[in-house]
């Protein structure tokens, strides 16, 4: 079962079936984007995200050079894992597509120093609630 998943701004959340309350977040007022996920048959989960109009990393978080996708569990907080930096374009769009063994979890991006931090430094710029149940 695939679904679908909005992020603009703090706080975006919602499925395929409803039309989700967008809010805009500050620094990244005009940043928006989608999550689309899927439990895979071994029980993972995949999820693809596609981000519009984000600005510079740098500009977010100081000594920032790209944007990280995190997934975290809502049933054990401490649970965090980095699924990837995004592929972004020179305007500034980006994507990614991960896998994670997680079905219920918050995901969302922050400006990162390095692709392979083991945990965010920066404010959460774009997130939402995920349930692949």
């Amino acid at each position: 079962m695939k679904k679908k998943f909005f992020i603009v701004g703090i706080l975006i959340s919602g499925c395929a079936s409803s039309v989700p309350t967008l809010e805009p977040s500050h620094p990244l007022p005009s940043a928006q984007g989608k999550v689309e996920s899927t439990v895979e048959q071994n029980g993972n989960t995949k999820v693809s995200v596609e981000v519009e109009r984000l600005a510079k990393p740098e500009l977010v978080h100081e000594g920032a050079s790209t944007y990280v996708v995190w997934a975290q569990s809502h049933d054990e907080p401490e649970l965090l894992q980095n699924l990837g930096a995004l592929q972004v374009d020179e305007d500034w769009d980006g994507e990614m597509d991960a896998v994670t063994p997680l079905r219920n979890f918050d995901l969302f991006i922050t400006a990162e120093p390095l692709a392979t931090v083991l945990e965010p430094s920066g404010e959460k710029q774009l997130w939402t609630r995920v349930s692949a149940n």
